[in-house]
This record gives C-alpha cells, sequence and structure tokens, in this order.
C-alpha cells in the first residue's frame, strides 16, 4: 500500500476522533449554556427584578450525560444530587443548592422520551423559601407498572425528602447511604451556604476543565 494511502488511514482515523470530539463538545457547551440562562433566571427571581430574560435563550439543549460533568466539582456539602423515587423516573435528577440559610435552589433535570434528540433533557429550577427544614427517611407508596407484561401494582419503597412543618417540599428521592445518614438533619447541617456566583463559578470550572479535554487533533 503506497504512503499517500497509509497517511489516509491515519486521516481517517484522526477524522472519526475528532468528529466524536466535535459532538461531545457541542453537547458540553449546549448544556453549559442551558444552566447558565436557568442560573440567570434564578438569580432575578432570587434578587426580585422585574427584567425578563430573553425568550430565544430558553433554546439551548441539554444532554443527560454532560449535565453529570457540570456539576463534578460540586462537593456533598455543597451539592445534593438526587434521583426521583419510582420507576417511572429512575433518570430525573434534582441538585439541590443552600444559596442563604432560608433559601433553597432546587435545579431538576428530566429525560425527554419523546424527544428524536438522543440523549435529550430538559431543565428548570425552583427557589424554596424555608426556615425549619429537615431530612427524612419514610415510606412511600410507589405505582409500578410494566406495559409489556401489563403488570400495574403499588410497592412500598423508602424514600429520602425534605420536609418544612412536616410538609414534603421537595420530590420524594431514591434512599442511598448518604441520604440515610440526613435523616432528621437540618438542611444548615448539611449543605453549607453559596450564592448563585458561586454555583455558577464551579459550573463554568468544571466546563473549562471537560473542554481541554475535548481540543481537536491536528496530526
Amino acid at each position: 500500500m503506497g504512503e499517500k494511502l497509509l497517511n489516509l488511514e491515519h486521516e481517517i482515523e484522526l477524522g472519526q476522533e475528532n468528529a466524536k470530539n466535535t459532538k461531545e463538545l457541542y453537547q458540553l457547551l449546549s448544556s453549559y449554556n442551558a444552566y447558565c440562562i436557568l442560573l440567570l433566571k434564578a438569580k432575578r427571581e432570587y434578587e426580585k427584578e422585574e427584567t425578563n430574560t430573553k425568550q430565544y435563550y430558553s433554546n439551548s439543549i441539554c444532554y443527560g450525560k454532560k449535565i453529570d460533568d457540570l456539576f463534578l466539582s460540586f462537593r456533598n456539602d455543597e451539592c445534593l444530587t438526587c434521583v426521583n423515587n419510582g420507576y417511572s423516573y429512575k433518570n430525573d435528577k434534582d441538585r439541590l443548592f443552600l444559596i442563604d440559610s432560608d433559601t433553597l435552589l432546587r435545579l431538576y433535570s428530566s429525560e425527554n422520551m419523546y424527544s428524536v434528540i438522543e440523549n435529550h433533557y430538559s431543565i428548570d429550577y425552583e427557589i424554596l423559601k424555608i426556615n425549619n427544614c429537615v431530612g427524612k427517611v419514610y415510606n412511600q407508596s410507589i405505582y409500578c407498572g410494566d406495559p409489556y407484561y401489563c403488570d400495574t401494582h403499588w410497592e412500598d419503597r423508602e424514600a429520602f425528602g425534605l420536609f418544612y412543618n412536616e410538609k414534603l417540599v421537595t420530590p420524594s428521592y431514591s434512599l442511598d447511604n448518604q441520604f440515610r445518614a440526613y435523616d432528621n438533619m437540618d438542611i444548615r447541617e448539611i449543605l453549607k451556604p453559596q450564592s448563585l456566583d458561586e454555583i455558577y463559578e464551579k459550573i463554568t470550572e468544571a466546563k473549562d476543565t471537560k473542554t481541554k479535554k475535548l481540543v481537536l487533533t491536528e496530526h
């Protein structure tokens, strides 16, 4: 085989790797932009600004695996990553932050099962005003079903959630050993306060770190 064709094989391999990296980079930046929009909206609501975020900002698409990449730098005492309880919501996640002693920020993502885009997720936020907010392990009856086997039933499962004045203020979350340790703990003992700017900075840092690993190869 001639030298040019040998070089062509190398170019093909390089092109395939660059195409993969380009796709990942697009998904990362699209997800990052979407979260920047979300944090901007949350900041304006938190600070009671009346200026509306431009509508076209909502066009950024999120990708599930890249969402996880953006939150890698947060420690357990900075962010609670919670998987929604129930078989129908196993890919839906909440990320909880304490932005001051009386305010929780809930960033939540859910898989868009009907989208033609692979791994497409929708995201949104909620600001929760709290006072005496406590984590609790409790029993929950979960609706389960498998349409293939025509099976529907209810199943009792342990769950974790945050309660304010004995009322559940978050969705119910799947229980793991980390959350079991938080039973009857005040949220201020679980999370340390972080400003919205600090959350944005950590997400940006994670994006920058991941971007450097996806730089295209030229030779």
